[in-house]
């Protein structure tokens, strides 16, 4: 029998070279075998070999179990088997480093937390958690890294297939293909002298080679290898054709997913507006931004508009008893982490009317103040209406509806003609009840005197202008102290009549706060906070109304900022923070006013102060006045 290269020798030992020297043959002729390479690099073929691993190149036996691993902070991975028990509960945060490409197969005795790491690299970047019988596969990237290749197979999962067994044995060899036919003779020698025999012809050519062998038949099959790592699943959008229940939407901020009409799930358009409020419309959740009404929340208050329809809020009680709608209004001093108690003159609640000329302005309100410092037992509060007079811009104190139950009227009373108090017509002041009894004009005006000796000069009223001449009466008591009002016309002849009441107040008085900025004489004014000298409000509440601002030489545009300020206390030693009244800003002219307050109530007792803002351009001799009017 004869193979290209000469005979086959019949030593096992020349038989392996022989194999070595045609490799590339031999994996042809047994391609369903499975070609490794010995040490030397030589051709090796049948089951792989069983070696140990030496921690450095040398992958250790891939075909069965290690011994099993403590776990440790870095896993020491057995010499070998690539396939190993890990026991214990020791957080696992790296794992011993091996060559590029070998693959590990874990299986977990005890549940451990295995931490994602530049070293130990997890799938999705997160930790695992592992539980009894959790199988997971690594692939070793070489320098110490190490991969998650599959994904954790809980125990409580179907197995992954195993690994492929072993090759088998190597089959027979084919047999020997055909000698080749002999050479054709020589040519014959050329004649001989003296009758000499021609040479020998050469030998012929060797003859073609054979066609290879049949394949050896197919190795036993290996046994099963441990279940592999569960596969990872398909990705893809929530919101896509792959899910029947869903439209395909693409992700926007602010997006939310309900359930349509279809039913489908679906993606809510984010609204046009922000502070639109979430509701449910009996069928359909929605935003509150539809075409002719809509709701929403902003600036620390929630808002109802509506087009051609009544907006607003309703409150509703059913049952007996104390079952009713209820629209309840709070206040507290301090903060959200730290609430204290109400102050005098705090504002508890307010009921506004505004009206829109360019912009939202309040022109009548409803308030309530505390008129007391709130401790335990006194809780003292009062009730305010404000109107605001035609051909004015300003909120007019109209009555108080005192602590102690009384009414007090800020302004002039004013009944229409055949109007009565009691029964009696009071429209003209000039007749008194005609059954004889209490007479309510003597309410207003006291009762009148019967005819005697003139009577005295009426006492000075409260500021303001005078109210129409009172019918004649004994002297009224003293009223509050102020400035002179016109003096009363001198009553008839006649003896003293009993003392009257005291009259009405007239016009409310105003303050007025002055502030000059630090700078000197036709000097530029500069920038600076608590300029010029400090103001304390008065003993009750104010109510600011205007503010100007003024300068000899003008600023440039923007250039002239005011702020007045009213402290926590009225002590500059103990003074803690400041609350902004109104700011305005003078631009390229000499003098102007606003009358937009950012907190129009001052309370009473404290500090007031003025902030000269950032300056643009030259101006000097400035001046600001803050003008308030007390409601108390």
């Amino acid at each position: 029998m004869r193979w290209p290269g000469g005979e086959v020798p019949s030593s096992i030992g020349y038989i392996l070279e022989w194999m070595k020297k045609y490799g590339p043959l031999i994996e042809r002729a047994f391609s369903m075998g499975k070609l490794r390479q010995d040490a030397g690099g030589g051709g090796v073929v049948g089951p792989p070999q069983t070696h140990t691993h030496d921690g450095a190149t040398q992958g250790g036996d891939l075909w069965t179990k290690g011994a099993d691993l403590p776990s440790a902070a870095t896993l020491a991975v057995g010499v070998a088997g690539h396939y190993f028990h890990v026991t214990g509960t020791t957080t696992i945060t790296a794992i011993a480093g091996r060559p590029a490409g070998v693959e590990l197969i874990l299986e977990f005795d005890a549940a451990l937390t295995i931490t994602h790491g530049a070293s130990l690299i997890l799938a999705n970047a997160t930790n695992i958690v592992t539980a009894a019988g959790d199988v997971i596969r690594f692939s070793s990237e070489g320098g110490g890294t190490w991969r998650q290749s599959t994904a954790k197979q809980t125990a409580s999962g179907p197995g992954p297939p195993g690994n492929l067994g072993p090759p088998g044995p190597l089959g027979p060899p084919g047999e020997d293909g055909d000698e080749g036919s002999p050479g054709p003779p020589g040519a014959a020698g050329a004649a001989g002298t003296a009758g000499a025999a021609g040479a020998t012809g050469a030998q012929g050519a060797a003859g073609s080679q054979g066609p290879p062998g049949f394949d050896g038949a197919e190795g036993d099959e290996g046994p099963e290898g441990p279940p592999g790592p569960r596969g990872i699943a398909d990705v893809h959008d929530i919101l896509s054709v792959t899910h029947a229940d869903s439209l395909a939407a693409a992700v926007s901020r602010g997006l939310i997913i309900v359930g349509n009409a279809t039913p489908k799930w679906a993606a809510l358009a984010v609204p046009s507006f922000a502070g639109a409020l979430f509701y449910f419309d009996g069928l359909d959740a929605n935003w509150t931004a539809l075409a002719t009404h809509r709701t929403y929340y902003g600036i620390g208050l929630t808002f109802s508009e509506r087009e051609g329809g009544i907006a607003g809020a309703v409150g509703v009680g059913y049952g007996s008893g104390a079952h009713y709608g209820v629209f309840q209004v709070r206040r507290a001093g301090g903060t959200f982490a730290a609430p204290t108690s109400v102050l005098s003159g705090y504002i508890l609640g307010q009921y506004s009317f505004l009206g829109l000329q360019s912009l939202w302005r309040e022109r009548v309100l409803f308030r309530a103040l505390a008129a007391e410092d709130w401790v335990t037992g006194a809780h003292g509060a009062k009730a305010e209406l404000w109107t605001t007079p035609i051909g004015t811009a300003v909120p007019l104190l109209v009555a108080t509806f005192e602590a102690n139950g009384d009414l007090t009227l800020a302004q002039n009373i004013a009944m229409a003609a055949g109007k009565t108090v009691d029964g009696v017509d009071v429209s003209t002041h000039a007749t008194r009840h005609a059954s004889g009894g209490a007479d309510p004009l003597a309410l207003i005006i006291g009762p009148a005197g019967e005819n005697g000796e003139d009577g005295a000069d009426g006492v000075p009223g409260m500021p303001g202008s005078a109210g129409p001449t009172g019918a004649t009466g004994a002297t009224g008591s003293t009223g509050a102290t102020g400035a002179p009002g016109l003096q009363g016309a001198p009553g008839s002849d006649g003896e003293d009549g009993e003392q009257g009441p005291p009259g009405l107040p007239g016009t409310r008085h105003v303050y007025r706060y002055l502030n000059v900025p630090n700078a000197a004489v036709a000097a530029v004014v500069v920038a600076g906070d608590a300029q010029g000298a400090y103001h304390h409000s008065g003993p009750v509440a104010e109510m600011a109304d205007k503010l100007w601002v003024d300068a000899k030489t003008a600023p440039g545009a923007s250039g002239l900022p005011v702020t007045w300020q009213y402290g926590d206390t009225d002590d500059i030693d103990t003074v803690a923070s400041w609350t902004e009244i109104a700011t305005y800003t003078l631009s390229s002219e000499k003098s102007n006013f606003t009358l937009t307050m950012t907190n129009r109530l001052i309370p009473a007792n404290r500090l007031i102060r003025t902030n000269w803002g950032t300056i643009v351009g030259s101006p000097a001799d400035a001046q600001t006045v803050l003008r308030t009017t007390p409601i108390a």
